[in-house]
């Protein structure tokens, strides 16, 4: 399995080469991944992503709704994966965006908001409704923002 899997410092040391082939494949797309140095090693922080036939599929067919959410990644390494989903013409649920953090924060979210909000072009007066269910640190995340119109719990 190692063989196949090969070990995981060198996993984490081809995250670039991950951003350029999901860049390559997927013209326009928004991939923005968080590392930092700890020696000779490097860290993974976060990593957002967000396609573009994702966003020319919301932008053209969703409704002004977006879901956020948080679940948890169990594993040799665990984390956090952020969403944030729509609904489409057919009531089923449309991916937007998400992200994989090491832990669901306020600093995490706020990061995820920020690029989303670049993204789907979120303007102040726009008429976006948001739906959480108040995950670790969103709700401060998302008050923090002005874009934000309603926000149901």
């Amino acid at each position: 399995m190692k063989m196949i899997e090969g070990p995981y410092i060198e996993q984490y040391n081809k995250l670039a080469a991950y951003r350029k082939e999901l860049l390559r494949s997927n013209p326009r797309s928004t991939v923005e991944i968080m590392t930092e140095m700890d020696g000779l090693v490097r860290r993974f922080k976060m990593m957002y992503i967000f396609f573009q036939a994702c966003k020319e599929g919301w932008m053209k067919r969703c409704k002004p709704l977006i879901g956020l959410d948080g679940c948890h990644i169990k594993g040799h390494h665990p984390g956090q994966l952020l969403t944030a989903i729509d609904v489409d013409a057919n009531n089923g649920i449309f991916p937007i965006a998400y992200a994989m953090v090491e832990r669901e924060s306020e600093e995490t979210w706020t990061w995820f908001l920020e690029y989303l909000q670049q993204d789907v072009k979120i303007e102040r007066d726009s008429s976006y409704v948001f739906m959480t269910d108040k995950q670790k640190g969103l709700d401060n995340a998302l008050k923090g923002y002005y874009f934000v119109l309603k926000i149901f719990v």
